[in-house]
């Protein structure tokens, strides 16, 4: 989306530049002269305007404009962070004009519809550059003048003025949504099926990070938490100095505040400047003292709340307001020594602390001078193998998707490449393959139709090797240090699934899949609550839970998520905000790879909280409609590290344990409350070890059991499976897990020693038939409640068992070393292995590969065409349902259209592997599908729209223009 808002401001760049043929050294050189051009001008022409006076010097106004326009392109903040970051920079320079127009707009009655196009477009620009500014210039630019000039006029009782004043403010904000329409719309159709808000979390711990700054660094104007260029003494400058040369601006700017005397229309200024100044001192030094704990309260904003997330953007408005409040605290001085004829000791006092502002400038901003920023702007050269490497990522074709790791190539190619940490299924995979988890590669990447690997890091020697061992992994060639590795069962871009998966226990069981003939399905994983018309197209489900997918079909009122009531994420101490998929200040998997713990199940995308934190609690309140009888849920982590928490729900209390073998997210039902209608406090509780929870259900218990009742009606007809992994699923004792066999599903193995014991409850949720598949090695006993098996398998083999008749409810499966193994002598070493269970529904005692590898053809693609990024053209020829597969990234604003004899046809897309797009498509016969995505075309909508203002806009300009030439003729 900022691509596509900025294509106002680089469009004609870009355009030239391909005219004239110039390369991107040229293009970025020429766009950081540009944007020093017009910052300079901007504050040029701003303080010109605002000062002008017939009365006054014209030449004294014009170098008090230049000095101005000085100050505004190398103060600390533009040298710092403004300099190197083009975005910022751009909507940077237009703030002095916008500034401006907007003053015009408050200081006459008869504003011309010029003034408002004029900073409708201003705001347009700088928004598209920017999207902080769609309210930053609101907040800190209108709201001030607009209010210093309401309570003038009000003072005067010019009510008439104030009306259009109101007016023209309002028209203002419609001719900006007109010419943003063409980001503004697609942005409205985004809203409609995901947060607009960017992939991170709001902390206090990041915001105590972005708050480095003290208060005299703020007032100095070296707000910027992360300088881009550091702003040191290097020079022979004395430290002192120094010091004092960078308050120069600041007892400038705040010298209106003390003394100013001009005229009427200034004095607003200074006013609203001096106003909006002393507030943003406040937000840019975020949590620093003093007040330290009140600018977290912004990130509650609805909406708006993630735009402040770093305080020190907010340096850009103050860095604009210290360089008006200069320029006109210059005008101020220079009218007053020309009016009062003052002698000339008091004038060479004047001049010279205006030369002394100036060398501070100088002394301060020393880096903007060097010409190449101390080196940040010195063009890099691609080395020989990174320019062999760009040819042939240029002479892949335009479906080839290639995975680097673990660097980013530090140069743009139009390719489709994925980095490692680009989404949590790739960050899965690669654990995978660095934990001997899987042997096949090549078959967690081929949904995702990754055709190349490029290792980037010679020092990577494990996965390099790694990579050489793998059933599917072929090493191709290099390029100097990049490796380049071939996928040879990559899938293809656009491809038909058979039958429908959902797999509800996260990505852990993804290499178990890959042991048997999935690569037909499509797999869907509980990354989120699904609809109940998705579970409906789903054919085999993998580990079902019950609270989980009968909880599918509730209103989303019932379910609490306590990630909502903390900003904090310091685990050490408190209750922390974080997320299953590791998003910037909220880790997950980092603690759990400190401690040893593996885990890859979702949190529904509701966040969670943790912490290790001894008697640290987490309060907070819910509201019932109606007084009932509730059922109380909870979703928490028992794990090895943990031991227990405390939940208060009013007066009533419960204690959970949470220490457990196995690492395991679990719904528990903490029993049903009469509560009414009103508001409700719980508190979670943590009293030792490692805890986290998901999320709370309080739900009416009527509407519970309904919520069950549909979900066991759903699954009547549909395969059940429960698959246990030995190492990671099972409960053990005398029994540890090794890597002893390199086929093993999950790259390790249960080993059972004498009197070894394994054992798992299981909750089947229909009454059916079942068999049951064990993957083991060496003699061992098997009983399913009270039917006994016995397994004597050489190597490790996958033996059946069953048919079962098994009813609904719970039941136990237990897994020993037989009696006569017991007594053998075996030398100390175990050979007795356990890798998989697999229990399944079946009517017929079919295998796995029955069951799994379906042969039957639902639709064939006989041709599929890129038209463009966001829209592509596949010809089908189907004879049942089929689940058509996008390698495109997961958006839910992807659409597949079918033209029918009924019109046209749309189908929603369902998260594949939890990273790319499907289609459920039940039309059969031969057709074309369209795939495209939705807000392309809404942004086409809003480009009309918004050229068409313009148009509109210049007309009107132009007729009033003439009017006025043929009434001065």
């Amino acid at each position: 989306m900022d691509a596509a808002k900025r294509i106002v401001i680089y469009g004609p760049i870009l355009l030239i530049s391909s005219i004239l043929n110039t390369n991107s050294e040229f293009i970025q050189k020429f766009i950081i002269l540009l944007i020093k051009i017009l910052s300079g001008f901007s504050a040029y022409y701003c303080i010109y305007n605002l000062i002008q006076n017939k009365n006054f010097d014209e030449k004294l106004t014009f170098l008090i404009s230049i000095f101005t326009g000085f100050i505004f392109i190398y103060n600390p903040i533009a040298t710092t962070m403004i300099s190197t970051t083009l975005a910022f920079a751009f909507a940077y320079s237009f703030l002095p004009l916008v500034y401006l127009y907007y003053s015009k707009v408050s200081e006459t009655n008869n504003v011309t519809l010029s003034t408002l196009v004029i900073v409708s477009l201003l705001w347009t620009f700088t928004t598209a550059m920017d999207i902080r500014y769609l309210i930053y210039i609101p907040l800190f630019i209108f709201a001030p003048t607009f209010f210093v000039t309401f309570i003038f006029l009000f003072s005067k009782k010019q009510i008439h003025t104030i009306i259009n004043l109101i007016k023209n403010t309002f028209l203002i904000i419609v001719f900006f949504i007109l010419f943003s329409l063409y980001w503004i719309l697609p942005s409205l159709v985004v809203s409609t099926k995901s947060d607009l808000v960017p992939a991170y979390v709001l902390t206090k711990t990041m915001l105590d990070a972005f708050s480095r700054s003290s208060l005299l660094d703020v007032l100095r104007l070296f707000g910027d938490w992360w300088p881009r260029v550091q702003l040191e003494n290097i020079t022979n400058v004395p430290s002192s100095i120094w010091i004092s040369a960078s308050f120069a601006i600041t007892i400038f700017a705040f010298m209106p505040l003390l003394y100013f005397k001009n005229n009427a229309s200034n004095k607003k200024n200074v006013f609203a400047l001096s106003a909006t100044t002393l507030a943003l001192i406040f937000l840019v030094k975020g949590s620093s003292p003093p007040f330290s704990n009140f600018y977290v309260n912004l990130y509650t904003i609805p909406i708006f709340g993630w735009m402040f997330r770093v305080p020190c953007k907010f340096s850009m408005l103050l860095a604009l307001n210290y360089t008006l409040l200069i320029g006109l605290q210059l005008h101020n001085i220079m009218n007053y020594i020309v009016i009062n004829s003052y002698n000339n000791s008091k004038k060479i006092i004047a001049f010279s602390s205006i030369i002394l502002l100036l060398i501070s400038i100088v002394i301060i901003s020393q880096p903007a001078f060097t010409g190449d920023y101390n080196g940040k702007f010195l063009p890099q050269q691609l080395s020989e193998e990174e320019l062999e490497l760009n040819t042939w990522l240029n002479d892949q074709n335009e479906y080839t998707k290639i995975l680097i790791h673990p660097r980013y190539i530090p140069w743009e190619n139009p390719k489709k490449i994925l980095y490692s940490n680009s989404n949590s299924y790739l960050d899965y995979s690669l654990n995978s393959l660095l934990t001997n988890e899987n042997s096949d590669f090549g078959k967690l990447l081929s949904p995702l139709s990754i055709q190349y690997i490029i290792i980037n890091d010679l020092e990577r020697e494990e996965i390099i090797s790694k990579l050489s061992l793998q059933n599917n992994i072929t090493f191709l060639s290099n390029c100097g240090s990049y490796l380049i590795f071939k996928n040879n069962q990559h899938e293809s871009y656009i491809s038909i699934r058979q039958q429908n998966i959902l797999l509800s226990d996260g990505f852990s069981k993804i290499s178990s899949l890959n042991n048997v003939d999935t690569y037909k399905s499509a797999i869907i994983l509980d990354e989120t609550f699904r609809q109940k018309s998705e579970l409906d197209t789903i054919d085999i489900f993998i580990n079902p839970s019950n609270p989980y997918l009968a909880l599918s079909s509730i209103d989303n009122k019932y379910i609490i998520n306590p990630f909502i009531y903390t900003f904090d994420h310091n685990p050490n101490n408190v209750w922390s905000r974080a997320a299953t998929h590791d998003p910037l200040h909220g880790p997950w998997h980092d603690y759990l790879e400190e401690r040893g713990i593996e885990n890859w199940q979702f949190d529904y995308g509701k966040g969670l909280v943790l912490t290790w934190a001894k008697k640290t609690s987490l309060q907070f309140s819910v509201e019932t409609e109606t007084s009932d009888e509730y059922v109380l849920l909870v979703r928490y982590f028992e794990n090895q590290n943990g031991d227990s928490i405390n939940i208060h729900l009013d007066d009533n209390f419960i204690h959970l344990d949470t220490k457990n073998q196995l690492n395991k997210f679990i719904w528990k039902n903490l029993g049903t409350y009469h509560l009414e209608k009103g508001k409700h406090e719980i508190i979670l509780e943590n009293l030792e070890g490692l805890n986290a929870v998901n999320l709370f259900v309080l739900i009416p218990e009527d509407e519970y059991k309904k919520a069950q009742s549909e979900f066991v009606y759903t699954i009547q007809n549909k395969r059940v499976i429960h698959l246990f992994e030995a190492e990671s699923d099972i409960y053990r004792e005398y029994a540890e897990v090794n890597n002893a066999f390199d086929e093993a599903s999950n790259g390790k193995v249960l080993t059972f020693n004498q009197n070894g014991h394994a054992w798992q409850e299981i909750e089947v949720l229909k009454n059916d038939s079942y068999m049951m598949a064990v993957q083991s090695s060496g003699k061992l006993e098997v009983s399913v409640d009270d039917r006994v098996y016995h397994l004597n398998n050489q190597g490790l083999n996958l033996t059946y068992l069953g048919p079962l008749e098994l009813e609904k409810g719970k039941h136990t499966i237990d897994i020993i070393t037989s009696e006569e193994t017991n007594k053998q002598e075996i030398g100390g070493e175990s050979k007795f292995y356990l890798d998989v269970i697999w229990l399944y529904s079946t009517k017929n005692n079919e295998t796995l590969d029955d069951i799994l590898s379906s042969n039957e053809v639902a639709a064939e693609i006989q041709n599929y065409e890129k038209i463009n990024p966001t829209k592509y053209k596949v010809q089908v020829k189907a004879s049942s349902p089929y689940m058509l597969s996008l390698a495109e990234s997961y958006n839910p604003l992807w659409v597949a259209e079918i033209d029918t004899a009924k019109g046209v046809k749309k189908y929603e897309p369902i998260p594949l592997y939890s990273t790319i797009n499907g289609f459920w498509i039940d039309e059969p016969g031969e057709y074309t599908i369209t795939i495209r995505y939705k807000p392309q075309q809404w942004f086409y909508y809003g480009v009309v729209v918004s050229v068409f203002a313009f148009i509109a806009c210049i007309c009107g300009l132009f007729y009033n223009w003439r009017k006025g030439e043929k009434k001065i003729k």
